[in-house]
Protein backbone atom coordinates (compact mmCIF):
# COMPACT_ATOMS: atom_id res chain seq x y z
CA UNK A 1 0.00 0.00 0.00
CA UNK A 2 2.93 1.99 0.82
CA UNK A 3 4.69 1.81 -2.58
CA UNK A 4 1.30 2.57 -4.64
CA UNK A 5 1.05 5.74 -2.48
CA UNK A 6 4.29 6.46 -3.50
CA UNK A 7 3.97 5.33 -6.84
CA UNK A 8 1.15 8.09 -6.89
CA UNK A 9 2.77 10.84 -5.34
CA UNK A 10 5.75 10.48 -8.08
CA UNK A 11 2.69 12.25 -10.32
CA UNK A 12 2.30 15.74 -9.39
CA UNK A 13 6.22 15.52 -7.77
CA UNK A 14 7.25 15.12 -11.55
CA UNK A 15 5.14 17.73 -12.95
CA UNK A 16 6.29 20.30 -10.64
CA UNK A 17 9.41 19.64 -11.07
CA UNK A 18 9.38 19.91 -14.94
CA UNK A 19 7.16 22.99 -14.91
CA UNK A 20 9.99 24.56 -12.27
CA UNK A 21 13.04 23.13 -14.14
CA UNK A 22 11.57 24.06 -18.05
CA UNK A 23 10.52 27.74 -16.73
CA UNK A 24 13.99 27.70 -15.59
CA UNK A 25 15.78 26.82 -19.02
CA UNK A 26 13.74 28.33 -21.21
CA UNK A 27 14.60 31.70 -19.58
CA UNK A 28 18.42 30.34 -19.82
CA UNK A 29 18.23 28.78 -23.97
CA UNK A 30 15.44 31.59 -25.45
CA UNK A 31 13.95 35.13 -25.02
CA UNK A 32 9.90 33.54 -24.97
CA UNK A 33 8.35 30.71 -22.81
CA UNK A 34 6.76 28.59 -24.43
CA UNK A 35 2.74 29.05 -23.59
CA UNK A 36 0.84 26.83 -21.48
CA UNK A 37 3.84 25.81 -19.45
CA UNK A 38 1.62 24.53 -16.59
CA UNK A 39 -0.34 22.65 -18.43
CA UNK A 40 2.48 20.91 -20.86
CA UNK A 41 4.28 20.16 -17.55
CA UNK A 42 1.13 18.15 -16.28
CA UNK A 43 1.04 16.17 -19.78
CA UNK A 44 4.81 15.56 -20.06
CA UNK A 45 4.76 14.65 -16.52
CA UNK A 46 1.86 11.82 -17.28
CA UNK A 47 3.93 10.52 -20.31
CA UNK A 48 6.66 10.10 -18.34
CA UNK A 49 5.24 8.69 -15.35
CA UNK A 50 2.88 5.92 -17.02
CA UNK A 51 6.16 5.22 -19.81
CA UNK A 52 8.73 4.86 -16.56
CA UNK A 53 6.86 3.89 -13.88
CA UNK A 54 3.10 2.95 -13.91
CA UNK A 55 3.58 0.00 -16.97
CA UNK A 56 6.83 -1.11 -16.21
CA UNK A 57 5.75 -1.76 -12.38
CA UNK A 58 2.67 -3.93 -13.95
CA UNK A 59 4.17 -5.61 -16.23
CA UNK A 60 6.94 -6.76 -13.33
CA UNK A 61 4.01 -8.13 -11.41
CA UNK A 62 4.14 -10.90 -13.81
CA UNK A 63 7.58 -12.47 -12.03
CA UNK A 64 9.47 -13.23 -15.26
CA UNK A 65 11.86 -10.61 -16.83
CA UNK A 66 12.09 -7.55 -14.91
CA UNK A 67 11.12 -4.06 -16.74
CA UNK A 68 14.10 -1.08 -15.79
CA UNK A 69 12.00 0.70 -13.75
CA UNK A 70 14.89 2.05 -11.45
CA UNK A 71 18.62 2.75 -11.66
CA UNK A 72 20.33 -0.22 -10.95
CA UNK A 73 17.97 -2.30 -13.12
CA UNK A 74 18.64 0.96 -16.07
CA UNK A 75 22.63 0.50 -15.57
CA UNK A 76 22.50 -3.37 -14.95
CA UNK A 77 23.61 -3.56 -11.31
CA UNK A 78 20.54 -5.63 -10.35
CA UNK A 79 21.96 -9.08 -9.42
CA UNK A 80 19.65 -11.76 -11.54
CA UNK A 81 17.48 -13.65 -9.68
CA UNK A 82 17.87 -17.60 -9.75
CA UNK A 83 15.00 -19.54 -8.69
CA UNK A 84 14.65 -23.34 -8.43
CA UNK A 85 11.75 -25.24 -10.17
CA UNK A 86 11.00 -28.30 -8.30
CA UNK A 87 8.31 -30.60 -9.72
CA UNK A 88 5.15 -32.26 -7.52
CA UNK A 89 4.56 -34.46 -10.03
CA UNK A 90 5.31 -36.21 -12.79
CA UNK A 91 2.73 -38.38 -15.12
CA UNK A 92 4.03 -41.64 -17.22
CA UNK A 93 1.81 -42.48 -20.00
CA UNK A 94 1.83 -46.77 -19.64
CA UNK A 95 3.14 -48.30 -22.77
CA UNK A 96 0.98 -51.01 -22.53
CA UNK A 97 -2.52 -49.76 -21.85
CA UNK A 98 -2.14 -45.99 -23.14
CA UNK A 99 -3.02 -45.58 -19.25
CA UNK A 100 -1.73 -42.27 -17.44
CA UNK A 101 -0.53 -42.77 -14.26
CA UNK A 102 0.52 -39.88 -11.47
CA UNK A 103 3.36 -40.05 -9.37
CA UNK A 104 4.10 -37.94 -6.71
CA UNK A 105 6.86 -36.47 -5.33
CA UNK A 106 8.46 -38.13 -1.72
CA UNK A 107 11.42 -37.19 0.13
CA UNK A 108 13.01 -40.02 1.88
CA UNK A 109 15.60 -39.43 4.85
CA UNK A 110 15.42 -36.19 4.13
CA UNK A 111 17.09 -35.61 1.17
CA UNK A 112 16.45 -38.52 -1.13
CA UNK A 113 13.64 -37.52 -3.90
CA UNK A 114 11.68 -40.08 -5.54
CA UNK A 115 8.34 -40.37 -7.34
CA UNK A 116 5.66 -42.70 -6.22
CA UNK A 117 2.40 -43.76 -7.57
CA UNK A 118 -0.61 -44.31 -5.31
CA UNK A 119 0.09 -47.92 -4.78
CA UNK A 120 3.85 -46.58 -3.55
CA UNK A 121 5.77 -48.22 -6.88
CA UNK A 122 8.22 -46.17 -7.60
CA UNK A 123 8.42 -44.43 -11.17
CA UNK A 124 10.43 -46.18 -14.13
CA UNK A 125 13.51 -45.25 -15.50
CA UNK A 126 13.76 -43.01 -18.30
CA UNK A 127 10.28 -43.21 -19.63
CA UNK A 128 9.48 -42.27 -23.40
CA UNK A 129 7.21 -39.36 -22.27
CA UNK A 130 6.69 -37.56 -19.06
CA UNK A 131 4.17 -34.93 -17.85
CA UNK A 132 5.94 -32.63 -15.74
CA UNK A 133 3.84 -30.51 -13.38
CA UNK A 134 5.94 -27.63 -11.51
CA UNK A 135 4.94 -26.28 -8.04
CA UNK A 136 3.71 -23.08 -10.01
CA UNK A 137 2.39 -22.64 -13.83
CA UNK A 138 1.04 -25.07 -16.14
CA UNK A 139 2.40 -29.35 -16.83
CA UNK A 140 4.77 -29.32 -19.59
CA UNK A 141 4.90 -32.13 -21.78
CA UNK A 142 8.87 -34.07 -22.30
CA UNK A 143 9.94 -36.53 -24.29
CA UNK A 144 12.87 -38.44 -24.22
CA UNK A 145 15.53 -37.03 -27.12
CA UNK A 146 16.69 -40.20 -29.52
CA UNK A 147 19.78 -40.98 -31.30
CA UNK A 148 18.95 -41.45 -35.44
CA UNK A 149 18.51 -44.80 -34.70
CA UNK A 150 16.08 -44.07 -32.60
CA UNK A 151 17.10 -45.44 -29.28
CA UNK A 152 17.21 -43.39 -26.13
CA UNK A 153 20.50 -40.60 -26.55
CA UNK A 154 22.79 -41.12 -23.47
CA UNK A 155 25.96 -39.99 -25.55
CA UNK A 156 26.24 -37.72 -22.83
CA UNK A 157 26.26 -39.75 -19.74
CA UNK A 158 22.64 -39.35 -19.25
CA UNK A 159 18.99 -39.24 -20.61
CA UNK A 160 17.94 -36.07 -22.39
CA UNK A 161 14.21 -34.80 -22.33
CA UNK A 162 12.91 -32.10 -24.82
CA UNK A 163 9.39 -29.87 -24.62
CA UNK A 164 7.98 -28.44 -27.76
CA UNK A 165 10.23 -25.18 -27.59
CA UNK A 166 13.11 -27.08 -28.11
CA UNK A 167 14.71 -26.92 -24.46
CA UNK A 168 16.53 -30.15 -23.16
CA UNK A 169 16.91 -31.05 -19.67
CA UNK A 170 18.64 -34.07 -18.00
CA UNK A 171 16.59 -36.89 -16.53
CA UNK A 172 18.08 -35.75 -13.11
CA UNK A 173 16.12 -32.22 -13.66
CA UNK A 174 12.86 -34.52 -12.79
CA UNK A 175 14.67 -35.12 -9.18
CA UNK A 176 16.85 -32.05 -8.38
CA UNK A 177 14.78 -29.15 -10.21
CA UNK A 178 15.34 -26.47 -12.48
CA UNK A 179 17.16 -22.69 -12.45
CA UNK A 180 15.24 -20.76 -13.36
CA UNK A 181 17.37 -17.57 -14.83
CA UNK A 182 17.29 -13.98 -16.79
CA UNK A 183 19.59 -14.74 -19.50
CA UNK A 184 19.78 -12.75 -22.21
CA UNK A 185 15.98 -12.04 -22.36
CA UNK A 186 16.48 -9.98 -19.28
CA UNK A 187 19.65 -8.46 -21.02
CA UNK A 188 17.68 -7.09 -23.96
CA UNK A 189 14.63 -6.44 -22.68
CA UNK A 190 16.76 -4.06 -20.00
CA UNK A 191 18.35 -2.32 -23.12
CA UNK A 192 15.05 -2.19 -24.85
CA UNK A 193 13.49 -0.14 -21.60
CA UNK A 194 16.13 2.05 -21.48
CA UNK A 195 15.83 3.01 -24.82
CA UNK A 196 12.03 3.41 -24.70
CA UNK A 197 12.44 5.62 -21.46
CA UNK A 198 14.93 7.64 -22.61
CA UNK A 199 12.99 8.57 -26.03
CA UNK A 200 10.23 9.36 -23.73
CA UNK A 201 12.05 11.76 -22.26
CA UNK A 202 13.48 13.56 -25.40
CA UNK A 203 10.17 13.47 -27.16
CA UNK A 204 8.17 15.02 -24.26
CA UNK A 205 10.72 17.85 -23.87
CA UNK A 206 10.92 18.42 -27.71
CA UNK A 207 7.28 18.13 -28.62
CA UNK A 208 5.66 18.47 -25.37
CA UNK A 209 7.73 20.87 -23.11
CA UNK A 210 9.04 22.91 -26.64
CA UNK A 211 12.14 22.81 -26.41
CA UNK A 212 14.34 22.91 -29.26
CA UNK A 213 15.73 19.22 -30.30
CA UNK A 214 19.10 19.85 -29.95
CA UNK A 215 18.15 21.09 -26.21
CA UNK A 216 15.77 18.12 -25.66
CA UNK A 217 18.46 15.82 -26.07
CA UNK A 218 20.85 17.82 -24.34
CA UNK A 219 18.39 17.99 -21.50
CA UNK A 220 17.00 14.43 -21.44
CA UNK A 221 20.25 12.54 -21.09
CA UNK A 222 20.58 13.71 -17.00
CA UNK A 223 17.05 13.39 -16.66
CA UNK A 224 17.36 9.83 -17.88
CA UNK A 225 20.00 9.43 -14.90
CA UNK A 226 17.98 11.49 -12.20
CA UNK A 227 14.91 9.70 -12.85
CA UNK A 228 15.90 6.25 -12.40
CA UNK A 229 18.27 7.27 -8.92
CA UNK A 230 14.61 8.92 -7.70
CA UNK A 231 13.00 5.34 -8.60
CA UNK A 232 15.05 3.80 -6.42
CA UNK A 233 13.51 5.85 -3.51
CA UNK A 234 10.09 4.14 -4.95
CA UNK A 235 10.43 0.81 -6.48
Amino acid sequence: MVQVLLIIFVYPALAAVLFAGSRFLQGVFYETLAKGLWWRALIGAGIIWTVGLVLPSLFNLSGGARWPVNFDDMLFLRTPETAAITFQELRVIDEETGREIRYRRTVIGGSTVQFRDDQNRPMPQTPPVVIAVPDEGEAVRWEVVRDKDGYIDRSQGTAYYQNSEGQRIPETAFYTGLEAQSGYGQFFLTLFGDVVLFAAWFLTLWLVMQFQWPHALLIALPCFFTWGLAMNLVV
